[in-house]
Formats: structure tokens, sequence, C-alpha cells
């Protein structure tokens, strides 16, 4: 057995995908596995996905593979590809344009302004008279979610 069998095995439709994860669910909820082995599989496999796909050399194999069908988008293994350009980024910091500074500064001094005044919104403990406008401030609502957290060691 070689190291990607394993990934050839997974479900590779959206079909398979989803009947795939309604039986992991079944499985988990019925008591079959662990959940924390579980979840520290899947959490490891997510890293190995991340590692794997955003590897320059391997990014560099599929667009080769890709290149060898001649057209930008076509059909293999049962799924569509398609080469195309991902978004184009741009870096502003060699441009030494005043106007451009002078709006960052404006907007990163907007986002700190905002940032203070959730923080002060976030104190409030009961509806709150605003002493300038008179309006009636109440305090944000909060969700929180516990969760399980996992650290691969």
């Amino acid at each position: 057995m070689n190291t990607l069998s394993t990934i050839t095995i997974l479900p590779s439709s959206k079909e398979e995908i989803s009947i795939y994860c309604q039986q992991a669910k079944d499985e988990i909820l019925a008591g079959d596995y662990d959940p924390l082995m579980i979840l520290k599989q899947l959490k490891a496999f997510e890293l190995v996905l991340d590692t794997l796909l955003k590897d320059p050399e391997i990014k560099r194999s599929f667009m080769n593979a890709a290149e060898k069908f001649g057209e930008k988008t076509f059909e293999h293994t049962g799924c569509k590809f398609q080469v195309k350009n991902a978004a184009a980024r741009y870096d502003y910091s060699n441009c030494q344009d005043s106007e451009y500074n002078l709006r960052l500064q404006k907007v990163n001094a907007a986002k700190e302004d905002l940032k203070a005044r959730e923080k002060y919104l976030q104190s409030l403990k009961d509806a709150t008279p605003n002493q300038e406008t008179g309006e009636v401030i109440y305090p944000p609502s909060r969700t929180q979610e516990t969760i399980v957290s996992v650290t691969l060691l």
C-alpha cells in the first residue's frame, strides 16, 4: 500500500460525498467510534489537504497534467477541470502615492475608532442613554459556542 492509496478510496463525487458524510455522521452519533479520535483524524486530514493543496511543486504538477489536455476546460475521471487565472492580487506598498497613503491612514483610524466603540458597547450591561443624542443604546447581542479544540502533537 502506498501513501496516496488512502485518498483514492475516498468519495469523489457530490453524491458519494453526501452519502459518505451521512454515513459517517450516523456512525459517530451511534457511538461506533470514539468521537475524539474521529475529531483528531479529521483535523489531521484537514492539515494534510491544506498542506498538499498549497504546495507549489504539487500545484505545478497539477498544472502540467491539466495542460496536457490542451484545453482550458475538460472532463477527466468523472469531473470537470478548468485551467484559469486566480484572482489578481495587488501590492500598493510600492506606489508612493500620497493620496492612497492618506486614505489608508483614514481607513485604519476609522477601524481603530470602530473597535474602540465596539469595546464600549460590549462593556454595557443594560440599556444606556446617549447623553449627546438622547437615544437609548443597548448592549450588543452575544452568542458563543463551546467547542472541542484539538492540537496535533
